[in-house]
């Protein structure tokens, strides 16, 4: 029987990779046991999907419809560059 800290990595990973079939047997009957881990489980879970939606909606939105840089700042910024200044 795999242990919580053990689950909760494989659940973790799973958020980045397909887990190989038995190990997904295992996490899933585990999580059917442990309340805790059903729980965190259900918190990654909505976490990816927050961040799948967040993501969907900054790629809708123009990043460059702020006021343009004036000519003077954008010179401080290169001159800032290449000195390496903060």
């Amino acid at each position: 029987m795999l242990s919580c800290k053990d689950v909760t990595e494989l659940i973790s990973q799973s958020q980045d990779r397909k887990l190989p079939w038995y190990q997904r047997l295992r996490v899933r009957l585990h999580v059917l046991m442990c309340r805790s881990c059903s729980y965190f489980r259900r918190q990654m879970l909505l976490l990816r999907d927050a961040l799948r939606h967040l993501r969907g909606t900054a790629e809708d939105e123009d990043v460059t419809s702020g006021p343009p840089l004036s000519q003077e700042a954008r010179e401080r910024i290169k001159r800032a560059i290449t000195r390496g200044e903060p």
